[in-house]
This record gives structure tokens, C-alpha cells and sequence, in this order.
């Protein structure tokens, strides 16, 4: 794990010059895991399925999730919804951003309207 962090932290920091070099030493660390990969798959000894063992069947009935999906009414309102979505939390934060100032000007006028309450309350 420290071999890919430090690996990711030379990465970051080369100099775009040396990107030529750093692809080579990639594509190489790439073949390598390929030819590993390789390996291993010529290792293992395929089996064949027990013959009493039924063929996977395929879905006769398609689920009512497939026909939503594919419906284009479902295909229409899931951007429909999530562009609403993002639009009230856009007007949320806009609101929650006025509030907040208008709290701190509040604030702000609280000790001379209290100063000016006492002045003129008879004594």
C-alpha cells in the first residue's frame, strides 16, 4: 500500500517533461499485471458443471423494475425530478444565506434600539 501511495505522490509531483517516461513505466507496470493475470487463468483447471445440474434459465417473466426502467415516462421524470431536486436545494441554501444576514443586522440594531427604549422610558 505505501509502494501505491508513493507511487500516486511521484505522480502528482512529476514535471509534465517527464510524462513521456512516467506513461512507459505505466504501460510496463500494466503489461506486467496482464501477464500475470495470464498466468493465473492458465493455472486453473477449468471444471466442467456436474451433469444433474439444471441450465441457468433465463427470466421468463420480465419484473415490473424492468418495464419502469425501460418506460420512457421513468427515462423523462428521473432528470425531470433530480433537476428539481438540485433547484431546491439551490433555493434552500439561498434562503438559509438570507436569513442568517438578516439575523446579523438584527443583531446589529438590538443594542442601539434598546439604548433608545431607555432613553425615552420615563424615569
Amino acid at each position: 500500500m505505501d509502494a501505491i501511495r508513493s507511487r500516486r505522490r511521484t505522480i502528482i509531483n512529476t514535471d509534465p517533461a517527464d510524462y513521456e517516461t512516467l506513461d512507459l513505466q505505466c504501460s510496463d507496470v500494466v503489461d506486467r499485471f496482464q501477464a500475470t493475470a495470464a498466468e493465473l487463468a492458465a493455472s486453473v483447471v477449468p471444471n466442467d458443471p456436474p451433469q444433474g445440474l439444471p441450465a441457468p434459465e433465463s427470466q421468463l417473466v420480465p419484473s415490473i423494475g424492468d418495464r419502469l426502467i425501460d418506460s420512457r415516462l421513468f427515462q423523462m421524470l428521473v432528470p425531470t425530478a433530480a433537476s428539481v431536486a438540485m433547484v431546491l436545494v439551490v433555493i434552500a441554501v439561498t434562503m438559509n444565506v438570507r436569513l442568517a444576514n438578516r439575523i446579523d443586522e438584527l443583531k446589529q440594531e438590538n443594542p442601539s434600539l434598546q439604548a433608545s427604549l431607555n432613553s425615552n422610558a420615563p424615569p
